[in-house]
């Protein structure tokens, strides 16, 4: 229950994706924490529930993946990678967790979301092509085949060019499938249509996925794409990166029945997905989505992502009402019968259903009931549908004459004809029509949103990044009929450029609406005010909304304003405006000053925005460049930045795990201060202290970057340095290393010998001493230093390049101290030679986990235990397997480390003598996913190697 304000928290990755290795999902999430998002977007932390797994996310990151348009595509979010487990396969279920830096905030769960891991990505596979030589020739029969399979994600392929219909709604129910009915083109030429009569492309009752760059819907006659949702309502269909469109010689005005096609429902329903896609030549393409993602609209009319609940990325191009804001003379009429009187009136608003004409000439009276459902339209209600169906109505009058202007307006329905111009499709009263000649008109007179609540209140809504160009729209319009809360909202970095705007303003509130926790930031509106309406019945903002660091021509109040409780800042309105009880608001210039280029889509601040700056609320800008310290409000950052050409010098043959400094650069031919940040190492600026924090440089400036070189052999570690929009890298490459496994995660060789006193230079070796950093044969390749074992002193850390060295009187061993995080399921791989078959060898944890080469002796069981692969069945079997005087692999499987703080290997000569050598080559983590990959390295190549190296 909410009961205070809680964070905006939105998936922006469709679920019911399925994956058989990892899979990368993310939330956008926003909270307003001490009036600005500087601070992590307001979020402390997001907290991921997978199927008993929980990882918190500290912080906002970019993440770039290839859309399946075809392009690589950035998005803002908290990002997660799901890990299939190896052996299972399922429906997983993730629920995210927005937990809020704001302490009197509630936090925000959002799931559960299913993601499936699995052992293949479809559970089937079939092909469509109309001529034959595939599974099916139609889409129906394809989408049925895969229902009757009872398959949960299957893949449709069209492999024939042509169009091809989706008209068939079939039982059985099948829209809880976890997964999608996933269709592609691999050619092409490929549309999906309803043959342009039909009145929606249904799904079968299925979840569809519509995905690629070759695949089209057509929606040429088509109402929607629609379907029942499932249980989960969380979102029925998925529109992947193909274009959205319709063939209909008129596009985007395209009229249905005579009627605006969207009248009848929006065009994408049941709370879909979109992303990555193209539309165009379509009326209301986005509203309803659950989320609108990285897609291009193009040549489109009315509104435009109304009711959606996360619109992010998005590009608005050419969007127009011309078309609905014309009066379209449709029909005249006349009377010129022997009454002395006549009229002809229309009840009833801008169309719907009964609705009536009244003809009244003397004493006589006629009606013609009519109404734009499709009951009207079969003819199974009233006496008609169309204006053409009362023009022949009133013909058959006495006295009466009429005619439709021309065959296009005369299919236009009937129930939106007005008696003048400018009256929005109204009902008419009585007009005189004796000895005259009426025109009538009809005047669909839409309104266009970008984004409209729809009704009744809305909660959590995320609306980002979006570029809104050459659109005649009301941008934001906050003010559902119903009233209701509108909370938890969320609107950066939108940049709102309209044409012919009017009279039109972006507009928050209507009569009972109260706003809580609606915050824009970093929005760029052009040529359009906002408007908080207060003059409207219990209209009221909480102090968790604000209003801040925007660019637009004014913000102003309708009845009595501002709300206390809410107050505009760090604003910039054009001319000498002001924004009443606003803090730091700047003004001056104007729609053809304050931006580089607006004609040209340009709208890089400029004169007085971009000489106003101030300190940002939130971090990054449309563009995804990091604001300075102090830069312009809206949507962009001031002017980007480019120095001249600078280059870092490459360090070759480096050593390993050890720091290097690149060669100082000096930057030049700044016009102004830049952005300045590093990935993969620090820098520092002008020698002062080392950092990897963002920052700003200007001309003159020197920086430096530094970076440790990997711990593997020929192994290129890389810093990048970006200051403004020119990137240069620094790069450092180990030496080559002959010792080395390079490249397995699993593999564990970092030993501490803290008894150095059990062995002496005499044991057949020199003694090497070892550096500060490691003294192995074998380094760690384990991630992120896992199992890193160091000894602090060096004096005890020398290697003896013969390995372990027994002689026939001395008894050495080496003590090995194990770190704190310790593997539970070990392996142990050892090179040994010895001169005698009875050579005892043991690996001593404690008496329980024993291994000994001699036979006989009664100590408890040791792990598994093979000599040279061949597995021995008890370790008393073990010596008669090492070969005298031969070199050979021993491998000690599945043995638990974890209990234990140290292990001992060695011989004891107390019972038997021996000339031996031996050497642990590498302890391998069993559980680490390259497990089967490492102990193939380390008991082939790496053994071998090793028994090179000690002369074995």
């Amino acid at each position: 229950m909410r009961t205070t304000s809680k964070p905006a928290c939105r998936l922006i990755v469709p679920p019911r994706q399925w994956f058989t290795d990892t899979l990368t999902v993310g939330v956008a999430a926003y909270a307003l924490f001490e009036g600005s998002l500087m601070d992590n977007c307001g979020i402390d932390f997001i907290r991921v529930h997978f199927e008993g797994g929980t990882v918190d996310i500290a912080a906002p990151s970019f993440h770039s993946f290839a859309s399946k348009r075809g392009d690589v595509v950035t998005y803002l979010g908290w990002w997660v990678r799901l890990k299939k487990p190896a052996g299972v396969a399922g429906y997983g279920h993730v629920y995210f967790e927005a937990i809020p830096k704001d302490a009197t905030m509630q936090s925000r769960v959002i799931g559960p979301f299913i993601f499936a891991p699995q052992d293949q990505l479809h559970d089937g596979s079939i092909t469509v092509a109309a001529s034959g030589g595939a599974d099916f020739t139609n889409m129906n029969d394809a989408t049925n085949h895969a229902k009757a399979q009872g398959w949960q994600n299957p893949l449709i392929a069209i492999t024939e060019a042509g169009d091809y219909l989706m008209t068939a709604d079939d039982n059985p129910a099948y829209a809880d499938q976890n997964g999608y009915m996933n269709i592609e083109a691999r050619v092409p030429g490929v549309s999906i249509s309803g043959g342009g009569v039909a009145s929606r492309i249904v799904h079968n009752k299925s979840r569809l996925h519509f995905m690629g760059p070759l695949l089209t819907i057509d929606m040429r006659g088509i109402i929607e794409i629609t379907g029942s949702t499932g249980p989960d309502n969380l979102g029925l269909h998925w529109l992947d990166g193909i274009t959205l469109t319709s063939t209909h010689p008129d596009g985007r005005f395209e009229l249905f029945r005579g009627e605006k096609i969207d009248q009848f429902g929006w065009r994408v329903e049941r709370n879909s997905w979109m992303t990555e896609c193209t539309v165009s030549n379509l009326a209301g393409a986005g509203g309803d989505c659950t989320l609108v993602r990285g897609c291009t609209f193009e040549a489109i009319t009315y509104d435009i992502v109304s009711g959606a609940k996360c619109v992010i990325d998005n590009v608005v191009n050419d969007h127009a009402d011309t078309f609905w804001g014309t009066n379209h003379a449709v029909f005249t009429a006349s009377y010129t019968g022997a009454e002395a009187t006549a009229t002809l009136r229309r009840n009833g608003g801008a169309g719907g259903d009964d609705i009536y004409y009244y003809a009244n000439w003397g004493a006589n009276e006629a009606v013609f009931h009519t109404g734009g459902s499709t009951d009207y339209y079969n003819g199974n209600v009233g006496d008609g549908y169309s204006v053409q169906d009362v023009v022949d109505w009133l013909n058959t009058l006495p006295g009466w004459s009429a005619a439709s202007n021309n065959s296009t307006v005369a299919d236009y329905v009937a129930g939106r004809v007005s008696a003048t111009t400018g009256a929005g499709s109204q009902g008419f009263a009585a007009v005189d029509m004796k000895d005259v000649t009426h025109q009538f008109y009809i005047q669909w007179s839409r309104h266009s949103d970008f984004y409209q609540i729809a009704s009744n209140g809305f909660q959590n809504g995320v609306f980002t990044g979006n570029l809104v160009n050459g659109a005649n729209v009301q941008s934001v319009f906050l003010g559902p009929a119903g009233g209701g809360l509108i909370a938890d909202c969320f609107f950066i970095n939108d940049i709102y450029h309209t044409v012919a705007a009017g009279d039109k303003k972006s507009q928050w509130g209507k009569a009972n609406c109260q706003f809580s926790h609606v915050v824009a930031m970093h929005n760029t509106w052009t040529n359009q005010s906002v408007s908080i309406r207060m003059d409207s019945v219990n209209m009221d903002l909480d102090s968790y909304c604000a209003f801040a660091n925007n660019a637009l021509p004014g913000l102003g109040y309708a009845g009595a304003g501002p709300d206390p409780d809410m107050v505009p800042r760090d604003n910039h309105v054009h001319g000498a405006g002001a924004i009443p009880g606003g803090l730091e608001t700047t003004s001056g210039g104007d729609e053809a000053t304050l931006f580089a280029d607006v004609t040209a889509g340009d709208f890089t601040p400029a004169a007085q925005l971009e000489a106003s700056p101030k300190a940002p609320r939130f971090a990054w800008d449309r563009n995804r460049q990091l604001r300075a310290e102090v830069d312009a409000v809206g949507a962009l950052k001031g002017v980007i930045v480019t120095p001249g050409a600078f280059a870092f010098a490459a360090a070759a043959d480096a050593e390993l795990d050890t720091v290097y400094v690149s060669n100082a650069v000096t930057l030049a031919g700044m016009v102004a201060p830049g952005q300045l940040f590093v990935t993969g190492g620090e820098y520092r600026v002008n020698g002062g202290a080392w950092s990897s924090a963002n920052t700003t440089a200007d001309n003159g400036d020197t920086v430096e970057l530094r970076v440790t070189s990997s711990d593997a052999s020929e192994a290129t570690v890389t810093a990048r340095l970006t200051v403004g929009t020119v990137s240069e890298d620094f790069t450092v490459t180990t030496k080559f290393v002959a010792n080395q496994m390079t490249s397995y995660a699993a593999t564990l060789g970092w030993w501490d010998y803290t008894r150095p006193q059990d062995m002496t230079a005499g044991d057949g070796g020199a003694v090497v001493q070892g550096d500060s950093d490691t003294v192995a044969l074998v380094p760690n390749q384990m991630p992120g230093g896992l199992f890193d074992l160091e000894q602090t002193d060096p004096a005890l850390r020398p290697i003896y390049d013969k390995g372990i060295y027994h002689d026939p009187v001395l008894t050495d061993r080496l003590t090995m101290p194990l770190s704190t995080s310790k593997p539970g399921n070990a392996t142990l791989v050892f090179v040994q030679k010895s001169g005698r078959a009875d050579t005892d060898l043991f690996v001593n944890f404690a008496s329980s986990t024993r291994v000994r080469a001699q036979s006989g002796n009664s100590a408890a069981v040791s792990p598994p235990t093979s000599v040279n692969g061949v597995v021995q069945a008890t370790r008393g079997n073990l010596s008669t397997a090492i070969s005298t005087n031969t070199a050979n692999v021993i491998v000690i499987d599945g043995v638990n480390m974890g209990s234990w703080g140290g292990m001992n290997v060695g011989g004891n000569t107390s019972a038997y003598r021996t000339s031996a050598q031996y050497w642990l080559v590498a302890m391998l983590n069993k559980d680490a996913p390259d497990y089967a990959d490492a102990l193939a390295y380390a008991t082939g190549t790496e053994a071998l190697r090793q028994i090179a190296v000690l002369g074995l």
